[in-house]
C-alpha cells in the first residue's frame, strides 16, 4: 500500500505480511507488518515484535514489544507504554533506549 491513510476513527492494522509507504491517521494504529511514513493516532499505535515503524509517531498512547523496530525523528506521547525512543533505532531488544523527552509511566 502506498499514499494516505485517513481514517481517523477506526483502528488500522498492518498485517504481518503487509508493506505500507504511507502516512496513517486513525484512532489507532497497530504494526505488525512494515510501515515507512508518519503515524498519528488519536489513541494509541501499537508496535508488535514482529513490526517496524520508521517515521515520526504522534499518539496519546505508544506501545512497543520487545524485538519491534521503531525509527523516529520525532515522538509525541501523554503517555507510553513498553520500551520506548525517539531517535534510536531498536534493531534488536536489548538495543531498546528509553528517551528522556518520552515519559514512560
Amino acid at each position: 500500500m502506498e499514499g494516505t491513510i485517513n481514517l481517523p476513527g477506526n483502528r488500522v492494522t498492518v498485517g504481518r505480511n503487509g508493506q505500507v509507504a504511507a502516512n496513517i491517521l486513525a484512532r489507532e494504529v497497530v504494526v505488525l507488518g512494515k510501515v515507512r511514513g508518519n503515524v498519528t493516532a488519536s489513541d494509541r499505535v501499537d508496535i508488535r515484535s514482529e513490526g517496524s515503524l520508521t517515521g515520526d509517531v504522534a499518539a496519546a498512547r505508544i506501545s512497543i514489544e520487545d524485538g519491534a523496530y521503531f525509527k523516529a525523528a520525532s515522538t509525541s506521547a501523554s503517555r507510553a507504554t513498553g520500551r520506548c525512543h525517539g531517535a534510536v533505532a531498536a534493531a534488536e531488544p536489548a538495543a531498546v533506549i528509553p528517551s528522556a523527552n518520552l515519559p514512560l509511566k
